[in-house]
């Protein structure tokens, strides 16, 4: 491509938006251009990457034999009915009603789409296992969009489902799908972090996600799942429960002080609506409650948000900030594990100015009892005992074992080698190419621009005449040019009249893996040839640029 002729539009710097240095570069180097907010336009660099980086991904998922299909973006209303989403409140979700009044989801992923094609298709288990997957635009109604194309409203996205009989076949198409991730990620230049329960992520300090991690027994977990090591239990006499005044005091923080004391002293008790139920769930004072596990406890969830004031009163007969678990009006109580191996503690009283001291499980109260709270760096490793870090990331994908479950909700069934009828298993795995995009450039860039990894670059070579006007020099490197890509080399010539200073800028933004420069040493029969990700700059005869920009691009 000769860039006279492209759409390329860079620019010297970007405003606001994001203080992430992959927007600014991306829309620099006229890859990306904002639509609205959540919403952008690849121009054609971008076209290129994408399509490279989904070429990659298909050739990985060609290798475990995964075949690839393309799914409607439109998910009838009924399909989702058959899987308990008849009731389905997503509000990240788009709906249509077309003409005839039937209502559809647009856009939105739903494996119920995967299920249903291979529970038309598949029949017995002489036809498992076998795995489809999509590269595909996803469409999300994400309400606070944010760091450009890592977290829009629309994105490419691998979805990729195992179906297979044999549990015991489980372990190996995991394995099997994170070495996949593992060619995807390494041939990307990503520098990834997979965590026990294979979600895959990135350091990152502005990354709204965090991962629990031991360096002693490299134990590394997401923060919305990982477990807390429990404390040893307390062993003081219980004392007789006593409801004592407390004017003004409704945070945990207002009642140590209050008290004099230190927040682990109290136990609180968050009121959500799950479902249209009121559910209570507690946990000790200095800690956080980890919606994610209370989800998972719930089982499957329609609707879930924090209770409004109006059902606080309900619940509890008393203003916000005085809940507890004694004569507490609600559905279900879940009591986090922590809480029973606790003596002593204070609660809400259900009455306004009022706390009981003294309180102890099983005598006062009892519930579900579980792990419902985020885990902290005071927390100790749940595997070794030593201590954790809390590490800022972003999400990269991840691998997850459905099991039976959607199958079974959705009849997903064939017969067995007993000639019976047997729900399918299922493995899902997903990534957002647009966030993979990003993060690429988030870790291969410096202060010049992105420094793409040859295998997703959008041009392998650039030539550059360094004087437009020394017809020399311009006609040398369009022989080089045309020499390379009759060898099958995905090149851009920097035709332009524009200073050599300007060409080498934008080279450098663009991020061309191999910069060829035509300059006066061309009299010479030399080039100079220099790669992107190092400074230095070496002359080359002109016969020997073929030979050196395969060697280059052939090395790992």
């Amino acid at each position: 491509m000769k860039l006279s002729k492209m759409i390329l539009g860079t620019l010297r710097e970007v405003q606001g938006e994001t203080e992430l240095e992959s927007y600014k570069l991306m829309v620099r180097a006229g890859i990306i251009r904002k639509v609205a907010s959540g919403v952008y336009n690849f121009m054609p660099t971008g076209k290129k990457i994408i399509n490279n980086v989904n070429s990659l991904i298909k050739n990985e998922m060609e290798k475990m034999d995964s075949q690839e299909i393309e799914v409607s973006q439109f998910v009838p209303f009924e399909s989702l009915n058959q899987c308990n989403n008849k009731e389905n409140n997503s509000t990240d979700t788009f709906e249509i009603v077309d003409k005839s009044q039937k209502k559809f989801y647009v856009g939105a992923g739903f494996k119920e789409s995967y299920i249903e094609i291979m529970k038309n298709e598949i029949k017995s288990y002489k036809q498992l296992p076998v795995s489809i997957y999509s590269i595909q635009k996803r469409i999300k109604d994400e309400t606070k969009p944010k760091f450009g194309i890592i977290k829009s409203k629309e994105f490419n996205e691998l979805q990729c489902y195992v179906f297979y009989d044999d549990s015991v076949e489980a372990e190996q198409y995991v394995n099997r799908l994170c070495e996949v991730f593992n060619g995807i990620y390494h041939k990307c230049g990503i520098d990834f972090i997979k965590t026990n329960s294979l979600k895959f992520f990135i350091k990152h300090s502005l990354g709204e996600e965090g991962m629990a991690c031991c360096e002693a027994c490299e134990y590394k977990e997401d923060l919305e799942i990982a477990k807390c090591a429990l404390r040893e239990k307390e062993e003081d006499d219980m004392k007789p429960l006593n409801k004592i005044s407390t004017p003004d005091t409704r945070t945990i923080d207002e009642l140590a002080s209050f008290f004099n004391t230190t927040p682990e002293y109290f136990v609180k008790t968050i009121i959500y609506k799950i479902n249209n139920k009121i559910v209570a769930v507690m946990v000790r004072g200095d800690r956080e409650v980890n919606e994610t596990k209370v989800k998972s406890s719930m089982g499957y969830i329609v609707s879930f948000e924090l209770a409004d004031e109006d059902m606080v009163r309900y619940a509890t007969s008393a203003e916000v900030g005085f809940a507890g678990p004694i004569n507490l009006k609600c559905d279900t109580l879940l009591v986090d594990e922590e809480i029973t191996r606790m003596r002593n503690f204070m609660v809400g009283a259900n009455d306004t100015g009022y706390h009981y001291e003294y309180v102890n499980y099983e005598r006062d109260f009892t519930g579900i009892v579980g792990d419902f709270k985020k885990i902290t760096e005071k927390d100790k490793c749940p595997v070794c005992g030593n201590s954790i870090k809390i590490k800022s990331v972003m999400r990269l994908g991840e691998i997850a074992n459905l099991e039976t479950t959607y199958a079974e909700n959705m009849n997903a069934v064939f017969l067995d080698k007993l000639g019976k009828n047997k729900p399918m298993s299922i493995i899902e795995a997903s990534i957002n190419v647009d966030r993979l995009l990003a993060l690429i450039v988030e870790q291969n860039h410096d202060e010049n621009g992105i420094v793409w990894p040859k295998s997703v670059a959008p041009y392998e070579v650039i030539v550059i005449a360094a004087v437009f006007k020394n017809e020399e020099q311009m006609k040398a490197a369009e022989n080089i040019y045309n020499k390379l890509r009759s060898i099958g080399i995905d090149v851009l010539l920097d035709d332009r009249d524009e200073r050599a200073g300007v060409k080498f800028k934008d080279a450098d933004l663009i991020g061309v893996p191999i910069r060829i420069t035509v300059g006066k040493k061309i009299s010479d029969g030399k080039v100079e040839f220099k790669l992107r990700n190092n400074d230095n700059v070496e002359d080359i005869n002109i016969s020997d640029i073929e030979e050196k920009v395969l060697s280059e691009l052939h090395k790992n």
